[in-house]
């Protein structure tokens, strides 16, 4: 009886060294297939990660995977549309903010100028305020000699007339 049960002892020893080679080979397999079918979408991710960041350098993966037509290249592909879209759209920011600190420097320029114009306008109206002043003063001086002059006339005159009564 243990010579008849040996060939199928060998056989069931040979199906399950068989089962299990297959088992390691179909696991294997799997993994590998795993590996390749989750790899575009490991690159997409890393590249997400880094546009989170604001990294949008241009990524060859990324746009080798973009040009697939399955679901991962249509993937890869809004990816790549949406870095692209951001990168023109930082680049707009870059160039308003250039132009606007150009127009900055000019207004600061202008208005140095504008400082430097009130100050002369100042001082011009500072001389004029004196020469005014001056005048004033002059006039007044004037005004004063012009009136002991009067006086003067006056007492002459009664003079005069205080001889000529005199003289009659």
């Amino acid at each position: 009886e243990a010579d008849a049960m040996d060939p199928v002892r060998e056989m069931q020893t040979k199906l399950i060294i068989s089962c299990i080679v297959s088992l390691i080979v179909s696991v294997v397999v799997g993994a590998l297939l795993a590996i390749v079918q989750l790899n575009p979408f490991t690159v997409v991710a890393g590249y997400l990660g880094q546009l989170a960041e604001f990294n949008v350098k241009k990524d060859e993966k990324l746009q080798q995977l973009a040009l697939k037509k399955d679901e991962t290249g249509l993937i890869a592909s809004a990816v790549v549309r949406v870095v692209d879209s951001l990168s023109d759209t930082i680049m707009g920011i870059q160039t308003q903010m250039q132009r606007l600190n150009e127009a900055t420097d000019i207004l600061t320029d202008k208005a140095k100028d504008t400082g430097v114009n009130i100050e002369q306008i100042e001082a011009a109206m500072n001389e004029i305020a004196t020469g005014v002043s001056s005048q004033a003063k002059n006039t007044e001086e004037t005004s004063d000699n012009i009136q002991m002059i009067v006086q003067q006339i006056e007492q002459t005159n009664e003079k005069v007339d205080d001889l000529n009564r005199n003289a009659n």
